[in-house]
């Protein structure tokens, strides 16, 4: 079915789609994951965090950056990797490096309810945990928790 808004999507499990996006530099076809039933009509704040999240996304990159590269480096130490022990998690000295070891696999958008404002999920692929992941959330096109990809969905 065509939409508006999220333009060609269908039904499975949810509302599944793709947008096309630059991705630090490189365009990306991103899936789209939209949470509801079958029966369900969107509601205009599942339009208003999509697009919200699609208008400021240029602008959001950086601080994406920044925080995946605070976070892997978190991660990195509390996992005891900080001494060079697991070729996965390589030392990142130069923080656009980061992003050779990420991509975005999903932008999920949750059912109405959960969260007053505006809400957008990234799922990622990362090189340094490929079973987990890493996930974001964005409140109001703000980081309001970076874990693994799980928290996306």
């Amino acid at each position: 079915m065509f939409n508006k808004v999220f333009g060609e999507i269908e039904y499975e499990y949810g509302w599944n789609g793709s947008v096309v996006i630059n991705c630090f530099g490189k365009n990306q076809s991103v899936d789209i994951v939209i949470s509801g039933e079958k029966e369900s009509e969107f509601v205009q704040w599942q339009y208003d965090s999509f697009e919200y999240f699609i208008n400021n996304w240029e602008k959001m990159q950086e601080e994406v950056k920044i925080s995946i590269y605070e976070y892997y480096c978190q991660l990195r130490y509390e996992l005891g990797y900080d001494d060079n022990s697991n070729d996965n998690f390589p030392n990142v000295n130069n923080i656009d490096d980061i992003v050779e070891m990420i991509q975005i696999d999903a932008l999920v958008i949750p059912v109405p309810g959960i969260y007053e404002e505006r809400c957008i999920n990234l799922a990622l692929s990362c090189s340094w945990d490929e079973e987990n992941g890493a996930g974001i959330r964005f409140i109001n096109e703000r980081i309001d928790e970076i874990g693994y990809q799980d928290i996306a969905f």
